[in-house]
């Protein structure tokens, strides 16, 4: 007959035993992994210089992260995607990406160039200013500086700072390009006539 020690120790060896195992299995064999921190794959403005009452694009795009914010007013955003800023004088934005194991951040500063005076029309042209009252065409050619948009009537638009384009007037016209800034507009104008035969 067994001595109820010995039937004990059996006893104490097989629970001893299970519990290891449960342990084990419980924890399916592995330690848990931990979490990496988030990685912030691109963040930028475009442009990065404006000029006052211009605007820049903020754009990102974050990976394994709970939570992505933008200071400056901007607050919590996607994990990617854009929007438009239009700061009045040279600002840093920081985006912020967080998750259970930190954060990280980037930044980005848009320059913001503040004009003093108003835009300067260097050229405005028509040539030739005189033309033949069927099929006749001239190029208007312009230079402006330190404006934000220039235009031109009579269905020209918003054109470039430079640049140049054909018309095909069918009397004397006369075109005005309009150069505005934040500090005000300035126009100029030229005329294409009609070449009359006599």
């Amino acid at each position: 007959m067994k001595s109820r020690k010995t039937t004990y120790f059996k006893y104490f060896s097989l629970f001893f035993t299970i519990a290891v195992l449960v342990f084990i299995t419980g924890c399916n064999g592995t330690p848990p992994t931990p979490t990496a921190i988030p990685i912030i794959n691109s963040f930028s403005a475009v442009p990065s210089t404006i000029t006052a009452g211009e605007s820049s694009t903020l754009s990102w795009s974050v990976t394994g992260a709970t939570s992505v914010t933008i200071d400056n007013g901007i607050g919590s955003v996607a994990l990617s995607g854009t929007t438009v800023v239009n700061p009045t004088t040279t600002t840093t934005y920081t985006l912020t990406a967080t998750n259970s194991a930190g954060s990280v951040t980037a930044s980005v500063t848009v320059t913001v160039l503040i004009l003093t005076g108003f835009p300067i029309i260097d050229s405005f042209l028509a040539n030739p200013s005189i033309i033949m009252p069927i099929g006749g065409s001239s190029t208007l050619s312009w230079s402006v500086t330190d404006a934000t948009t220039v235009t031109i009537d009579n269905g020209i638009g918003s054109v470039a700072l430079s640049g140049s384009t054909v018309v095909n007037p069918t009397t004397d016209t006369t075109y005005t390009l309009t150069a505005t800034n934040s500090v005000g507009s300035v126009t100029e104008s030229v005329t294409v006539y009609m070449y009359v035969i006599f």
